[in-house]
């Protein structure tokens, strides 16, 4: 069989037992080499919800157009 024809199965280069090696082994093997994983720190902010206050403001504004057209007349 000729390299075209072999089935893509065989073609791997890694067996599949090394294909599934366990991520515990590649975790171990990085940390070996000085890698260790980044871990973000909490942040401390605390956002408000959207639109605080928008319909407050939405009211005082009516409000105040409202007083002047009765100004104005």
């Amino acid at each position: 069989m000729s390299g075209l024809e072999t089935p893509f199965g065989q073609m791997s280069i890694l067996s599949n037992d090394q294909v599934n090696e366990p991520n515990e082994n590649i975790q171990d093997l990085l940390q070996s080499f000085g890698f260790t994983k980044y871990t973000v720190p909490a942040l401390l902010c605390r956002h408000p919800p959207p639109a605080t206050g928008r319909d407050d403001d939405i009211t005082k504004i009516k409000e105040i157009l409202d007083d002047v057209l009765l100004k104005m007349g």
